[in-house]
Order: C-alpha cells, then structure tokens, then sequence
C-alpha cells in the first residue's frame, strides 16, 4: 500500500481503527498532509472535510454523540488548533470521546518567524484528558516503541469512563508529502485494556434501600444520553411512593410516566416547604433550571451524586456520597432494592405530582400570543415521531418544558452551555442519524455558526427552525440584565441576519412564519421536503415575547394558592 512516509500518522491511522474510530473530520492545510494521508488510506475510517476548525470539531462532536463512538478531527498549524477549543472543552464535560490530532512545525521552528507556528503542546491544558507532542518519523527503536506506547495510552484514556478528548500534537518535518511502499501488516501494537464495571453488590443495594425506605428522596437527572436500561429504572423508582424524580428534557427519560419535567412550572406554583426532601440523589450532568439549583441548596439536605466523573461534582453544595459507577447500573440496583418498600405510605411523591398537574393545567389555561414561548411551543406539539431533536442554549432551550415524547432523543451542548457551534454540532448529529434531525436555535446562536450551513455534510434530513426576535432576547428575560440601560444597545443588541437570504444561497428550502396560523399551514411543508435541507424562520418581536413571558410566570405565580 501506498501512503505516507510518517510513521507516526500511519501507527495513529492503524490505532485509530482498533480503538473504534470510524469517522474522522477533516480540516485541510498544508502541514497536516500526512496525517489526512494516513486516514483517507485506512479501509475503515471514513473521513468529511469542513474547512472551518471550530465548526469541525463541533461537527465531530455532534457525530461522536448521537452514535456513541469515538470520533478524529484533524487540522493543520499554527491558529487552527485554536478553533477546535470550544468543541474540546464541550467534549470534556460532556464525556465525549473527541481524537484531537494537529500538526506541528518541529520544535526548532517555534518562535522562528517560520509561518503558522505558535506554542501547540499543552494548548488544551484544563479540559483534556491526556496531550501527547509526537515526533513524526522516530530515528530508532525505543523512540517508536514510545510513540505505539502514547498512542495506545491516549486512545485508552479518550474510550475509558468517563470518556473525553485526548490530543496528539504531531511535529511534522519536510518533506511533507513524501509517501512509501508499506506492507498492510506492517507492524502495529495494540494494548488491550481491561477494566471491570464498577457494581453494587447485593447486600450493599439491599442496605441502601432500607436506609432510603423512611425518607423522602428526591432523583434529579441532568443531562444524559438516551439509555433504556436507566429509563427503566427510573419509571421503576418513580412508582414508589416516597420517592419523586425530577428529569430536564436533556436527561432523555423514556417514558416520563410520574416523573416530574416541567421542572420550573412546577417549582413556580409549589410549597418548597411541602415538597421539602431528606435527601437528593442526582445523575448526569449539569442541571439547565437556575430555580432547581438554588432551591436544593436552599433545603440543605445530603447531596448524593452517581456518575462517573474525575471531580466531585458537588453543584447543590451539600454533596455527601459519591457512588462511581455508571447511572444505569446504580439505578437498576436501586430499583430491585426499593421494591419491597414499594406499598409505602408516602405521599411525598403524589404531592410533586399534584403540583405539576397544576402547573400544567394553568399552562394549558394559559392564553399565549404569539411570541418566542408560543412558537417554541407549538413546534414542540408537532415533531415528528423518532426525530432527533437538537436545540441551541439561551431561551429556546428553557422554552421547551418537556422532552416531546414522540421524538428519539434530545441533545444540547450543555457541558460548557455555550451557543457557539451549535448548528455544526447539530449538523454533525444528522451525519449520523439515518432519520431527520430537527434543530431548534435562536437567531444569535444561528448567526454565531452560520459557516456551518455550507458544509457537505448537510442533507435534506437536516431541518433548522431559528427563532427569528432579531436580538438576543434572553437578556429581556433575565434578572440579572433586563433593567440595565446598557439593555438595548449591549445587551439584546439587534441582529443583522438576512436568514432567507442566506438560506437560500447555501442551498436550504426557506420557510417562514409569523402567526400561529401561519405556523399550522407552514410546518407540514417544512417536514415533508425531501429533496433539500430545510430552515422555518419563526418571525416574532423581541418585546412582546419577553413580555408574554413574564405573563406567563405571573400568571403561575398569582393563580397558585399555596
């Protein structure tokens, strides 16, 4: 086989494939041949070009997520590695397995004036898991045994719980595009790690139920991935009396039966006197409803936290157990060991329920305008079933109170709750999601990322709507700015985005509503169009949806007899 000369890329291209790499994304440039090389020749990766490094990386992220598999970018020197940070440290606190690979001008050439050359090694210190500077062509024996080593131990490191981004900075020297003759079984160590599943033995879950037995407990879920097993345990505990659960729309609960989602609602219209618990296990990552968080910590209760994770992770400030294991398991267990309480005499769970129920039937009581919060919601009542649903940070993520229950899943970048790369991230899940992939963002969110629109990635599957208020009107919203004189200028600045116009130059259907009404003759439309990628652009006025939005808490508020 014909391919790079750089023993370095082709041992990293071989391990790849042994570790479970099957996707590599691609950004071009002249140092990083040999690496693009070595993949594009492997039989099992299959490598996609975009051009932007943060949109790539995003992209990756996006595919390592909806398919559960480690997932290669790569770019060339200098500011390039700069661009793939957001997406790393997304990664890092979301447990993503992301293969950060970049090339590098030798060591003697920094701070040269050689072009594209900056300090590459250690760039992602702080949310990475492990960083390696590789030469390209190691002179001997042990220097090669060095690189097999590091490779394997990164790639080890990226798949292990809690999964993560690891980073091999490769120095590559001149010739850059020089190729030889290699046998296909040229010589590749893989080191097989083995690592047993941490459990609950059985007497350790049987004493955790009669602990749990006389208290009021409180399961709060964060994101998570969608897992059966979980979900199943969850409706199990969720059945028992004295224990309520409270799941995000992120945490991808199937089926919510007795399960409390619409988390803020409830909490608006609730005695937390009433619903006050004894002791609150939590799962997942971080918790979207500011109102939870300040709550739980205001009950100072024992905090347990079940995860796999490199920190305590003590969000609630009253962490008492960590148990280290994944949350399916611990559940399952949980669940087996709590069933001889299940005729307990609580009440403490109807009560959580009770609430929602009233939360929901002001909700529905509720008479919305059209707004941000309207259209948000609506859309929700129409997805289509086993659709992927992604959704951007800010205010359209808090729109939604529930997962709907028809779609497949639900993902947010919620590790770092940032709104840059949230397109490229979605665009990324529909790569390799065989049925649409809806995405739901607002126009500040859509304007940070709007390079993404134009990867070859993008397929009819793909559906965009942009909640189009013109301003970040989150900022109206919130406490914290909505009184501010720097308001309209710094704030909720106005947004100069010719979506249709744009839309329609990348190649998108484009699609508009106004009104509710237009939205019920638009939506079918927007769902049925095979033949491109689609954007619904959701026409509203800043103010009015900030107003209707306070309406609607007040609404909670003053019709709530505690």
């Amino acid at each position: 086989m014909t391919t790079t000369d750089k023993f370095t890329c082709r041992q990293l291209a071989h391990l790849l494939q042994a570790y479970g790499v099957k996707k590599a994304v691609l950004s071009p440039g002249t140092r990083d041949t040999p690496i693009i090389m070595a993949l594009n020749r492997s039989e099992n990766i299959t490598c996609s070009v975009v051009i932007d490094e943060r949109s790539a990386a995003f992209t990756a992220l996006g595919m390592a997520t909806v398919s559960g598999e480690p997932v290669a970018i790569v770019c060339t020197s200098g500011t390039a590695p700069l661009n793939f940070a957001p997406a790393i440290a997304e990664a890092f606190y979301r447990n993503i397995p992301l293969i950060v690979v970049t090339a590098d001008r030798p060591a003697q050439w920094i701070d040269q004036d050689d072009s594209q050359t900056i300090h590459q090694p250690g760039i992602y210190t702080n949310y990475i898991k492990k960083q390696y500077t590789l030469p390209d062509n190691p002179a001997d024996k042990e220097l090669r045994w060095m690189v097999n080593r590091c490779l394997n131990e990164g790639l080890q490191a990226a798949v292990s719980s809690p999964a993560g981004p690891v980073h091999f900075n490769i120095e590559i020297g001149e010739p850059i595009s020089s190729q030889a003759e290699v046998d296909e079984t040229e010589d590749v160590r893989v080191i097989s790690l083995i690592s047993p599943e941490p459990d609950m033995s059985t007497s350790a879950s049987r004493a955790l139920g009669r602990e749990l037995a006389p208290q009021k407990v409180l399961i709060v879920g964060g994101f998570h991935r969608p897992d059966s097993r979980l979900s199943r345990a969850i409706s199990r505990l969720a059945a028992i009396p004295n224990i309520a659960v409270i799941t995000e729309a992120t945490a991808n609960i199937r089926p919510a039966h007795s399960i409390v989602t619409a988390v803020d609602p409830t909490l608006l219209c609730a005695d937390k006197e009433q619903l006050h618990p004894d002791v609150v296990i939590s799962f997942g990552g971080s918790i979207v409803s500011r109102n939870l968080k300040e709550t739980i910590r205001q009950w100072n209760v024992p905090h347990w936290y079940v995860g796999r994770s490199e920190h305590l992770t003590d969000c609630f400030m009253g962490l008492s157990r960590v148990f280290d294991m994944d949350a399916p398991l611990f559940f399952a267990r949980m669940a087996s060991a709590m069933q001889p309480f299940a005729a307990s005499k609580s009440i403490y769970r109807d009560q959580w329920l009770a609430t929602q129920a009233k939360a929901l039937d002001l909700t529905n009581n509720f008479d919305a305008q059209w707004s941000d919060m309207a259209a948000v919601s609506q859309v929700a009542r129409k997805l289509p079933r086993q659709c992927n649903l992604s959704v951007s940070n800010g205010m359209t993520l808090r729109h939604l109170l529930a997962t709907p229950p028809d779609v497949h899943r639900l993902d947010c970048n919620r590790g770092v709750s940032g709104i840059d790369g949230s397109t490229s991230t979605a665009i990324g899940a529909s790569a390799v999601y065989p049925d649409t992939t809806i995405f739901i963002t607002g126009d500040m969110s859509a304007q940070y990322d709007m390079g993404a629109l134009a990867s070859a990635l993008v397929s009819p599957r793909f559906k965009m709507i942009v909640v189009n208020n013109g301003e970040g009107n989150i900022f109206r919203i919130i406490k914290t700015t909505r009184s501010l004189p720097e308001l309209d200028r710094y704030m909720a600045a106005h947004v100069n985005l010719p979506l249709k116009e744009i839309g329609t130059a990348y190649g998108f259907k484009v699609f508009e509503a106004s009104s509710t009404e237009e939205l019920d003759r638009t939506f079918g439309r927007f769902i049925a169009e095979k033949d491109k990628p689609a954007i619904l652009i959701l026409k509203t006025d800043p103010e009015q949806s900030a107003a209707e939005y306070r309406r609607y808490i007040r609404h909670l508020r003053t019709n709530t007899v505690n």
